[in-house]
């Protein structure tokens, strides 16, 4: 099944992209507006799959954190709500990817082949 498929008109379940630089899946929702955009080979990388919300960024991982803040924010009782505990610490971080790291296979994406 073409990835294209599993993003478009999915009501149900809405897809979110987030994208600083245009080739990221999600950012096929403003492909003309990268095309007309001074993004270096914006032609060579646009991405042409949308999503139902995109989140533009600086940078790609900040967008996520955003996301993910957010959603924790949303989630937790309004007397509770602070920025400070709907981010992860510096250390939490560091624990997560010395987790991905170290115990997760991993993939070579030059390559496409994975190694342990």
């Amino acid at each position: 099944m073409p990835i294209v498929q599993l993003t478009l008109g999915n009501v149900v379940n809405p897809q979110v992209g987030i994208g600083d630089g245009g080739n990221e899946v999600g950012c096929g929702k403003v492909y003309n507006a990268i095309l007309a955009s001074t993004v270096p080979n914006a032609a060579k990388i646009a991405n042409v799959v949308p999503a139902d919300y995109l989140i533009v960024c600086g940078v790609s991982n900040w967008g996520g954190v955003a996301l993910a803040a957010a959603t924790n924010l949303l989630c937790q009782p309004a007397n509770e709500v602070t920025w400070t505990n709907s981010v992860a610490s510096d250390e939490q971080d560091q624990t997560t990817l010395e987790a991905m790291v170290l115990k997760t296979l991993r993939m070579d994406s030059f390559h496409s082949s994975f190694f342990e």
